[in-house]
């Protein structure tokens, strides 16, 4: 980073210059008032190097250094909003670059946000994972109102730009399964997996899962963070019990069982699911509708082919609402041919009292 000042039109002229690019100039009518800038500019540039503050790269750095732009108020939404989120954090800066790092946050408008969410529709985001983007850039936008950055808040976009997909009935067949662990190359992303697939819970619950939360005495495991902020202790069976106790074995030193980066652990989801449908010459909309999340459909349908009513997945899935628990229940996985012979009996009998006297 480069610092100069120079007198031009009657003006002094303070620059910021990053490789070769201008990345913040100011104009002043003495010099004195021209260094002082240039030094409050150096000592912010230090500052932001230190951990506490957020230094993310040399890009994202040199642009919040600009006045009022995009990557100075996600600077800001680091250190006050996701002190202590890493994944909040990345997602905020993902949320930036997007957006611009070196535009003012004032010129950030609906169409930039409807721009991003449609950037992130190409790439495959559910729909959830767009709204975090979309929250992320809120946050951003709220904290620039409050620093009076900007006058008023853009309209988030519509609920038509952000339409639910259509109901997952995807559930996974055993064969299926037994691929996808063959393909993924990561131990412990093999580990995540069966442990969703036994458990049914939400991958972030399982990734922020800490082994004081299991008890292997008592067979039973805590949820605390959770989406619904409805803590809840579900039991431990067997497979899940050994497949805790092989996480173990492997990673003693750590604080979880399972890999806390969301980002890893799809990047070696997405290719065994790619493999494993080539393999097995599955089509193209089982690939598409196969995501992480569908280990929890799958899991949830399992239980209700059990004989589990719908109260009982609403307190296991941790839903707070049980039509929610009931859209889990998927037809793919149901057996329906028994109702037809429980149909069939019911039309019998009411065809054997047509014609019967009443007395």
């Amino acid at each position: 980073m480069l610092m100069g000042i120079s007198f031009e039109n009657g003006r002094w002229r303070a620059r910021v210059t990053v490789d070769g690019k201008c990345l913040s100039r100011r104009g002043f009518g003495s010099k004195e008032d021209a260094e002082a800038w240039l030094l409050a500019t150096k000592q912010a540039a230090v500052s932001l190097k230190k951990p506490h503050l957020g230094s993310i790269d040399p890009a994202f750095d040199a642009a919040a250094l600009q006045d009022r732009s995009v990557a100075a108020v996600c600077r800001m939404a680091l250190r006050l909003d996701w002190p202590d989120s890493r994944i909040g954090r990345e997602r905020g800066v993902r949320a930036a670059r997007m957006l611009g790092l070196e535009r003012p946050i004032i010129e950030i408008t609906t169409e930039d946000l409807d721009e991003m969410v449609a950037a992130l529709r190409e790439e495959n985001y559910e729909v959830s994972s767009i709204l975090i983007y979309v929250s992320a850039a809120s946050v951003m936008l709220k904290r620039a109102l409050r620093m009076r950055w900007i006058h008023q808040m853009p309209l988030l976009p519509e609920r038509r730009t952000l339409k639910l997909s259509e109901p997952r009935s995807l559930v996974i067949k055993a064969e299926w399964y037994e691929r996808l662990l063959f393909y993924l190359k990561s131990d412990r992303a093999k580990l995540l997996t069966q442990f969703l697939w036994h458990i049914g819970c939400r991958v972030g619950e399982a990734q922020n899962l800490p082994w004081e939360r299991i008890n292997f005495s008592n067979k039973r495991i805590s949820f605390i963070k959770t989406k619904s902020s409805m803590p809840r202790t579900l039991p431990m069976s067997a497979d899940v019990e050994q497949i805790l106790l092989q996480a173990k074995r492997l990673y003693q030193r750590g604080d979880y069982p399972f890999p806390r980066d969301y980002g890893h652990f799809r990047n070696d989801y997405k290719p065994a699911v790619r493999f494993t449908c080539r393999e097995l010459g599955l089509s193209e909309q089982i690939e598409k509708e196969w995501c992480i999340h569908t280990l929890r459909h799958t899991c949830l349908t399992r239980l209700a082919n059990a004989g589990a009513n719908a109260p009982q997945l609403q307190q296991w899935a941790g839903h707070r609402s049980l039509r929610v628990s009931q859209g889990y229940i998927h037809g793919s996985g149901i057996d329906l041919e028994s109702l037809i012979s429980l149909e069939g009996s019911q039309r019998s009998a009411d065809w054997a009292t047509v014609g019967q006297p009443h007395w």
